[in-house]
């Protein structure tokens, strides 16, 4: 149930995660409490047992007041069903973010509804991907591409939003790293923050973005 997976939550996050054997000479997760709730996954259309996990986490977050992050369905715009569901159960929005925003990034009105309910958005998908409209994902949604993030993120700076704007890079693959060929962890400090500043985002709003 909800409260049944709120509970589990509250426990790792004041009483510790229960003990973990990976195959060490200890169990290695003794002592440890989680810090924050999440990333808790959703999908289109949202499963009811996502619901259920994002009613508990929402439920815990308001016992604890922990942070909240929450995986958005990259591709659509379901922000604001996740925020009601966290709504309702209690959640403080001051302490939530939402990840891979910038998959829908193109329609700024929407991030900046989003961002006018007080939640943070991370554009967190930064990669060196081909600029045409050819390159499609899924269901033929359009993969946007870092310029289209950066002309974003201009226009959110210009409004003011840059205090509920975080950017990052989702780095889950070996082939992202350069080693195996990839653009690297500096990707976003070498190549997009330069292109901010030429595009007039100054200093202060680069910082509070990134720290």
């Amino acid at each position: 149930s909800v409260d049944e997976v709120a509970e589990h939550f509250r426990k790792e996050i004041e009483e510790g995660i229960a003990p973990m054997n990976v195959g060490l000479d200890e169990n290695v997760t003794e002592g440890i409490k989680a810090g924050v709730i999440g990333e808790l996954g959703m999908t289109f259309p949202l499963h009811p047992n996502e619901e259920k996990v994002l009613r508990a986490g929402g439920k815990a977050q308001a016992m604890t007041g922990v942070g909240l992050t929450v995986h958005v369905a990259v591709f659509k715009k379901e922000a604001h069903l996740y925020l009601n569901i966290l709504e309702e159960e209690g959640a403080n929005f001051d302490k939530i973010y939402l990840s891979h925003m910038d998959g829908s990034c193109s329609d700024i009105d929407y991030h900046m509804s989003v961002m006018d309910r007080g939640v943070i958005i991370d554009y967190d998908l930064f990669r060196n991907t081909p600029s045409n409209d050819s390159y499609k994902l899924f269901d033929g949604d359009h993969w946007v591409t870092d310029d289209e993030r950066v002309d974003c993120i201009v226009k959110l700076c210009e409004q003011g939003y840059e205090k509920y704007l975080m950017l990052s890079q989702d780095n889950c693959l070996k082939i992202n790293l350069k080693k195996y060929g990839g653009d690297g962890l500096d990707y976003i400090d070498r190549i997009i923050i330069p292109k901010l500043r030429e595009k007039g985002v100054t200093e202060k709003q680069i910082r509070t973005m990134l720290v």
